[in-house]
């Protein structure tokens, strides 16, 4: 039973930050886009293009 109260207030915890997360994974996904546009940069300039 303690298990569960535990399990409840856990999800209760991330349903409240639900918004918290989806933001720093926007952030993350705008990280990623962005390094693989230098990523793409310096390939580009390795090459000589």
């Amino acid at each position: 039973m303690e298990l569960d109260m535990y399990g409840a207030q856990t999800l209760k915890h991330m349903l409240e930050h639900k918004e918290k997360f989806e933001a720093l994974e926007k952030k993350v996904e705008e990280m990623d886009e962005k390094l693989n546009q230098i990523i793409k940069l310096l390939k580009n300039d390795q090459t000589g293009e």
